[in-house]
């Protein structure tokens, strides 16, 4: 699933999910990058493995361009609190 949604603020959330399986499907990749009606990167949520240090790896959380934090994995509802808030406290 990708999907794009653009806020009140014409901020943007893209985010994609890949599921496997049938009866017991699981999330196996992911992806929530939210970024400013300018194009710049707010955060990013992903578990692609190119921070293996990480504690929480392959799970981790890039904010803005430059930093990244170990992250448990987010589902959408987390971030889409996440970014009310921030659309909050713009305002």
């Amino acid at each position: 699933m990708r999907v794009n949604v653009y806020f009140i603020d014409n901020s943007l959330l893209h985010f994609r999910e890949l599921f496997v399986g049938q009866e017991r499907s699981f999330k196996k990749t992911y992806t929530y990058h939210y970024q400013r009606s300018d194009g710049t990167m707010v955060f990013r949520y992903d578990n692609a493995p190119h921070f293996p240090k990480l504690p929480s790896a392959p799970h981790h959380k890039h904010i803005g361009e430059n930093d990244v934090v170990a992250a448990d994995a987010p589902d959408l509802q987390s971030v889409l609190k996440e970014i009310e808030s921030q659309i909050d406290s713009k305002r």
